[in-house]
């Protein structure tokens, strides 16, 4: 028997797959497809910003029935995928911007149900999700917010729509802005933590289910 957590990165699209059961999980990766350029208006119709997302590490992460037996305050697994969003000026000395937002967007009506009486102050997470983002390249003097992800219960992110249903959703970053002047691109790293715990009662809220969402880079406006 497995469980299986499946998180896949398709040109900004982060797919994950879940099948859990009763003795172990399988956190595997699936494949990438960094090709899917995107260009989109900027500020002026003379002016083209080239926005475009992809991946190059998916999260990969094995948890075996020896994660799940003793409880801890620390990770017993994670694993970390990253997501890159570049964009670029039409020319040189001429500044556009984009900003962009990732979402959580789950896919199953079958979804994940924390152990939710144990977490608390000492235990926190059973499973959850953290990113952090770091800029390169940007040789317009931008300062950025921070936009990053603090690790968070997936029960607990603030979600809209009902619970389970398709295409319930989650916002995990608000509004991330990227800025260029030049067409050597601007890069933003979003690097995202998947953090498995093992908690001091059984875990019965990961068994027998079938669980599948992604993230997305979503609202793109330049």
């Amino acid at each position: 028997m497995k469980k299986n957590l499946v998180f896949m990165i398709v040109s900004a699209i982060v797919l994950l797959s879940v099948v859990i059961s009763a003795t172990y999980a399988f956190f595997v990766s699936g494949s990438i497809d960094t090709t899917n350029n995107t260009t989109i208006n900027a500020s002026t119709p003379n002016k083209m910003a080239t926005f475009m997302s992809y991946s190059t590490n998916p999260l990969d992460l094995s948890i075996e029935i020896n994660d799940m037996m003793e409880a801890s305050t620390t990770a017993a697994k994670s694993d970390e995928g990253n997501i890159y969003v570049t964009m670029s000026s039409p020319t040189n000395n001429d500044t556009v911007y984009c900003t962009y937002s990732i979402d959580f967007v789950w896919d199953s009506t079958d979804q994940y149900t924390s152990s939710s009486m144990i977490l608390n102050g000492t235990y926190p997470y059973e499973l959850s999700i953290s990113g952090s983002q770091s800029i390169m390249g940007d040789s317009t003097g931008h300062v950025y917010d921070n936009k990053n992800l603090s690790e968070t219960n997936l029960t607990a992110l603030t979600w809209t729509g009902n619970a389970g249903t398709v295409g319930r959703s989650a916002r995990l970053v608000e509004n991330a802005v990227i800025y260029s002047n030049s067409t050597t691109a601007t890069t933003a790293l979003w690097n995202f933590n998947l953090r498995f715990y093992s908690l001091p009662v059984a875990q019965s809220g990961l068994f027998g289910k079938t669980l599948s969402a992604h993230l997305v880079v979503s609202d793109v406006i330049c």
